[in-house]
């Protein structure tokens, strides 16, 4: 599928989220493109190990065994599975993409328990640009959470409005891009909590390197920085330094660090 933008957060929670070129801030959202995540190459699977910064460290102790993410991919580049593990070893989560309908990828969440936790339909147009997404969690039958896609004449998304199962407009965010059609800025408002979020961001080699996040056109809320310091012979990073300092305010001084090191399989 062509430009797959971002899937509703709502495998984790709802919460106001933009999907960004890189996995490391894009953790609730499945993605089946391999162009949508910014990979080079016919890549068959990848691993990724997550060390984080446990409360009382300085720094990131790499020696403990990490979060594990596994994807595959098929031929075409297509998203098949993405399974998360904790240091353990123990199933977190699966992801399973089902290509079989036209013009439709559905995707199935299955828990630690191998029980459906929740299922979504993503529809496509004739240019393969994702229109809608709808999620259903059992044993509701009826839809939880829909969202619909706007683009402009470059296939760049510029609007998504996302709608509570009763129809209600929850939230709508409008994007922003440069002439190399990356994502500059996101403005979004959550209409129940009467809340603004407006979001920058800025690259390095086209990678996501920065991301800062206002609350209410005041506050910063948080900024995030991405180091990307190894890269495989397809131009494609294997390890990534992710560091957020979040607030200005209350929350000042709260900072998440972590470091992803992957391993990519190709074709």
């Amino acid at each position: 599928m062509k430009n797959l933008i971002t899937i509703i957060a709502l495998f984790c929670c709802l919460t106001t989220v933009v999907a960004q070129p890189g996995r490391g801030m894009t953790a609730p959202f499945p993605i089946s493109n391999l162009k949508e995540i910014g990979i080079k190459g016919r890549v068959k699977e990848i691993t990724e190990y997550t060390y984080f910064k446990s409360i009382g460290e300085d720094e990131v102790d790499t020696l403990k065994k990490p979060y594990k993410t596994v994807s595959t991919f098929d031929a075409l580049g297509n998203e098949l599975t993405e399974t998360k593990y904790t240091p353990k070893g123990i199933v977190i989560s699966k992801l399973m993409f089902d290509y079989s309908q036209k013009q439709q990828v559905i995707v199935n969440q299955f828990g630690y328990n191998d029980q459906l936790a929740n299922k979504l339909i993503l529809t496509y147009d004739d240019r393969g640009l994702l229109m809608e997404s709808v999620q259903y969690t059992p044993p509701i039958s009826a839809p939880v959470f829909k969202i619909t896609f706007k683009y402009d004449e470059k296939g760049n998304e510029k609007e998504r409005m996302l709608y509570f199962s009763n129809g209600q407009l929850a939230e709508r965010t409008i994007f922003s891009y440069n002439d190399k059609n990356q994502k500059t800025e996101s403005n979004s408002t959550a209409f129940m909590a009467n809340q603004t979020i407006k979001t920058t961001f800025s690259y390095n080699r086209g990678n996501l390197a920065k991301e800062e996040v206002s609350t209410n056109g005041s506050l910063i809320s948080s900024i995030t920085k991405i180091d990307y310091n190894k890269f495989d012979q397809h131009g494609n990073w294997l390890l990534e330094v992710y560091l957020s300092n979040i607030g200005k305010g209350l929350l000042s001084g709260i900072q998440d660090k972590k470091i992803i090191r992957r391993t990519i399989l190709y074709y």
